[in-house]
């Protein structure tokens, strides 16, 4: 492969002990090739992140939610150019007031266009129509695993909900998910509940404006 982009959070295995057992098989020859490029593709953007990514073997960081012009800019560094500079300065993560971020960001949607055929908007209503079908069971799989207190389980849903908002924009709720991702590292149990208790709320919401751009798409 000329590149591979590595999910940093996967099962059995994460991307970090993949990265680091392709590269014991690089150095010992049983690979291809010498050093395959290889991009994490993670939904953190805490300080750090890039630098643990770079010390598993990682050449370069993508954090989700990316969008097309990101993906191009990754493509082209890593496949044009022989020399590269990693730029390894993180932007500090700054707590945001809840409230004054929007409920959906209708920009993202941007990212489902096909390229070359910008009025098929066929893989936009079938991504519009798997988030609202998967968000409702992601809800109820998170407040379960917060009432077993299966933290792990916790965390996993989370941070599959947080991914799957930001991407398709729902700013408000994928904070909110992020939050209690975090909340979850650190078992801040009032801090989880008190977020809980917004997710339905905010995915009402959430689920009036995606309704209503499927009438004025359709």
């Amino acid at each position: 492969f000329d590149l591979v982009f590595m999910d940093c959070q996967m099962p059995e295995m994460d991307g970090y002990e993949t990265t680091t057992l392709l590269r014991k098989l690089e150095k010992e020859g049983k690979t291809p090739k010498k050093h395959s490029i290889v991009i994490a593709l993670t939904a953190h953007a805490l300080r750090g992140d890039r630098e643990k990514c770079i010390a598993h073997g990682m050449d370069d960081y993508l954090s989700k939610p990316f969008t097309i012009e990101q993906l191009k800019q990754i493509l082209e560094k890593w496949l044009k150019r022989k020399e590269i500079t990693l730029d390894r300065q993180i932007t500090s993560h700054q707590e945001l007031n809840l409230d004054n971020l929007p409920v959906f960001d209708e920009s993202k949607l941007k990212n489902f266009e096909i390229p070359g055929r910008e009025h098929d908007k066929s893989f936009l209503f079938k991504m519009l129509d798997l988030y609202l079908q998967r968000t409702p069971e992601l809800l109820t799989e998170l407040k379960k695993a917060f009432e077993n207190n299966e933290i792990e389980k916790l965390d996993r849903s989370a941070h599959s909900l947080k991914s799957n908002c930001a991407m398709l924009g729902a700013i408000r709720l994928a904070e909110i998910a992020k939050r209690i991702e975090f909340a979850a590292k650190e078992n801040k149990t009032e801090e989880i509940k008190s977020l809980i208790e917004r997710l339905d709320q905010e995915f009402a919401q959430v689920k009036e404006i995606l309704e209503k751009i499927f009438r004025e798409k359709h």
